[in-house]
């Protein structure tokens, strides 16, 4: 009897099957189709599981944990959920890649935007 599971699950299967088996690995590589699913990599990473993942050139990141608040009432429709305070964590320098000051430029000129800023490797501009 065949039941539907996705491939990301079926990899954590593989994963957990081989420890069990006694195979000794140091770490679990991913390309970009897993290395994008959060739900995957969590798994991984509640498993103990150490993991090299590709992600898209379109993920976005934070370097730490970026500052939030809650949502202003105003008008149109109101935010279901807490905004991240662009200009506080430019402050502190989160933004992977840019100064803090190039951070808060571009929080300026983003204003009211709801989305983080994509890190970008060392010495890219």
């Amino acid at each position: 009897n065949r039941v539907y599971q996705p491939k990301w699950k079926q990899a954590l299967e593989m994963v957990s099957h081989a420890r069990e088996m006694g195979l000794r690995y140091g770490w679990v590589g991913v390309d970009s189709l897993y290395g994008s699913n959060a739900a995957f990599l969590n798994e991984l990473e509640d498993m103990g599981e150490k993991f090299m993942a590709d992600i898209k050139k379109t993920t976005k990141l934070w370097t730490s944990p970026p500052i939030l608040e809650a949502p202003v009432p105003g008008r149109g429709r109101p935010r279901k959920g807490p905004q991240i305070n662009r200009l506080l964590s430019a402050a502190q320098g989160t933004h992977r890649g840019r100064s803090p000051r190039a951070d808060q430029a571009a929080a300026s000129t983003e204003a009211g935007r709801h989305r983080p800023t994509k890190a970008l490797p060392s010495g890219t501009s």
